[in-house]
């Protein structure tokens, strides 16, 4: 074989060993949802993002958490208090499930936040022990009631304690509405009610790909 036909065979080698690599990453990489399909799994993802007014509130610690702290991972922020008879334990359960079928999937999970709805009875320490038991990695927020309503908000939900009831014993009423925030702390989507395990675990999977 001559150097001219050597050389032939070697480039053509080259291209297909490319052709084979690049159809490769092609099958195996995550697709990128668009927004019909996004739709119908119940999330919505906003053309442009949107920022968060400054706030304080405290996190499971006791700490002080401000609207930057958001900054640096992507975040799902559920409404919720410990008192909540139904939606709640059911959306944090359901949360863990998705944090746990992504580990065994080798993906990220977004940080999870439950903003509580019922700041006078949810105390950093009792948030801490309700959070925590659904995912260790969870982490809870409180604070003055204004400044949470203020960011709920700002998040698409809202609040209201339900008539009757006495001081201690009561409900509060609350959107279903999952918040989604990027790693800028931005609010760039939504996860609406009904939440289904596959579609949340889908739509994080393809999120944090991106």
């Amino acid at each position: 074989m001559n150097k001219g036909i050597r050389n032939t065979v070697a480039s053509l080698a080259v291209i297909v060993v490319g052709i084979f690599a690049l159809q490769f990453w092609l099958y195996s990489r995550d697709q990128v949802l668009n927004d019909d399909q996004l739709k119908s799994m119940n999330a919505v993802m906003f053309a442009s993002p949107r920022n968060i007014q400054p706030f304080q509130l405290q996190d499971q610690d006791g700490q002080t958490f401000v609207a930057n702290d958001f900054r640096g991972h992507w975040s799902i922020i559920n409404f919720g208090y410990t008192n909540c008879p139904d939606i709640c334990p059911t959306n944090m359960m359901l949360l863990g499930q998705v944090a746990r079928q992504l580990e065994e999937q080798q993906k990220p999970m977004p940080q999870v936040y439950m903003v509580t709805v019922d700041p006078a009875r949810d105390t950093p320490e009792l948030l801490k022990g309700y959070v925590s038991y659904f995912n260790p990695e969870f982490k809870a927020l409180s604070g003055d009631e204004s400044v949470i309503a203020s960011l709920a908000r700002q998040l698409n939900n809202l609040f209201s304690r339900a008539p009757g009831g006495d001081d201690d014993v009561y409900f509060v009423d609350h959107s279903d509405n999952m918040a989604i925030l990027n790693p800028e702390g931005q609010f760039v989507g939504i996860f609406r009610p009904p939440h289904k395990l596959s579609d949340l675990t889908t739509v994080l999977a393809d999120l944090m790909a991106r």
